[in-house]
């Protein structure tokens, strides 16, 4: 109804929402489409939604088309495929019911036996945590705000920014590192911030509406600052340039990383990357992680704190301090 009352204005028609009701409910009743029809949905607060739907059954499923469902399976969390194991059956009761049993009983055999995911580096996920996720989903299609209640006690809100009882505006879910994290702006610091779902224990979600699209370019300009999603230490904005070997880079190259990273084959036969982004926690883990076969060329500040934590990671090992959680905001970090 929304949409009809927009168009309405910008086409300077004048007649009532009663009127236009009365127009669509006759539309809904007297339109016939071959193989369509019209329904009409009531959502909250009475809204009601016309919707074109299609009377017969989807047209018949081929094998690709059932392999590409089996093969989306291999990249949803093994938690969340146990849990939500009934939803899934249902999905595929509908293949049996609309197409060719035979043919989806042979790929349902084929990939039991032919795909699976090692759950590495993947979240183990709750039925409370995928409840708070549906809630999440729901405020996002209702374009609801969200206030954090309760926090888990082992979440660093001083690093990701988020505390409790900020006012959240969901605007996406995202899969990042094998965790499900809220892409949202927080009203409390008017920045977007990504916040893993293992950080929620308790939202509780309101009745005050938002426009998303007011953020999305804020949101476009968190994705080209950052390097993955961990907060940056500043602002500073550099260009990263990075040595790698031949096998590494060609290995790395193959990966998405940036939205604007560039990989150059050299004489020297080794990777020359290079992309644009603020220094954050993410960014120094993924250099260290390739050990002595990436190399900072620029700029300092990142060879700084790499060498920093490398340094530290020896002297930790080689004289067992006692642990403590630093993070890229510990003081003699950032200077």
């Amino acid at each position: 109804m929304t949409i009809f009352r927009d168009w309405k204005r910008k086409q300077g028609y004048d007649f009532s929402d009663r009127t236009l009701y009365r127009y669509l409910n006759e539309l809904s009743e007297s339109l016939k489409i071959q193989g369509q029809e019209i329904e009409v949905y009531t959502g909250e607060f009475n809204k009601k939604t016309w919707k074109i739907v299609h009377a017969q059954g989807a047209k018949e499923l081929n094998i690709s088309d059932i392999n590409a469902h089996f093969l989306s399976k291999v990249f949803v969390p093994k938690d969340i495929l146990k849990i939500k194991k009934s939803s899934f059956v249902k999905f595929e009761n509908q293949f049996h019911e609309r197409n060719s049993k035979s043919r989806l009983e042979y790929s349902v055999d084929a990939f039991s036996m032919g795909l699976d995911s090692s759950g590495f580096y993947e979240m183990q996920y709750s039925k409370e945590q995928l409840e708070i996720i549906e809630q999440v989903i729901w405020a996002i299609q209702n374009k609801r705000k969200i206030v954090v209640e309760k926090l888990n006690d082992y979440f660093d809100s001083e690093t990701d920014r988020v505390f409790e009882k900020d006012m959240l505006y969901p605007l996406s879910l995202l899969n990042h590192r094998g965790l499900l994290h809220l892409c949202a702006y927080n009203e409390t610091d008017k920045k977007i911030v990504v916040v893993g779902f293992d950080a929620f224990l308790q939202l509780n979600l309101t009745n005050d509406i938002f426009k998303p699209n007011r953020y999305i370019e804020l949101y476009n300009q968190f994705t080209k600052t950052h390097f993955g999603v961990s907060q940056n230490i500043d602002e500073k904005v550099y260009q990263i340039e990075l040595e790698i070997d031949q096998v590494t880079g060609h290995y790395i190259s193959l990966f998405f990383w940036h939205y604007d990273q560039r990989f150059e084959f050299r004489k020297n036969k080794k990777f020359r990357m290079t992309f644009s982004c603020a220094l954050n926690g993410e960014l120094v883990g993924w250099v260290i992680q390739w050990m002595n076969n990436v190399r900072v060329v620029k700029p300092k500040a990142l060879l700084t704190l790499v060498n920093k934590i490398h340094q530290e990671c020896i002297d930790f090992n080689n004289h067992n301090p006692s642990l403590k959680h630093r993070t890229l905001f510990w003081k003699e970090y950032v200077g």
